[in-house]
């Protein structure tokens, strides 16, 4: 079953296109902030309080910095 002209085929892979290219964008910070052994907990604070911004504009989670983590190790 397809979902209309811009279904699962296109959006998927524009949606992961862009997740892969934020997830470069934050690579130096992450990078850095791992080399300090910090954990996905602190790191998640450490990007609300530089005021780095997630995809949707709201708050770090733990869960939100593992997901950008398994991107850059894709």
């Amino acid at each position: 079953m397809k979902l209309g002209r811009h279904g699962a085929e296109v959006l998927g892979s524009r949606y992961r296109d862009e997740a892969c290219r934020r997830a470069k964008e934050l690579e130096p910070i992450i990078r850095e902030m791992q080399g300090k052994g910090y954990s996905m907990r602190r790191m998640a604070t450490e990007l609300t309080k530089r005021k780095v911004k997630t995809p949707r504009g709201g708050t770090w989670h733990p869960q939100t910095v593992k997901m950008v983590m398994q991107r850059l190790a894709a």
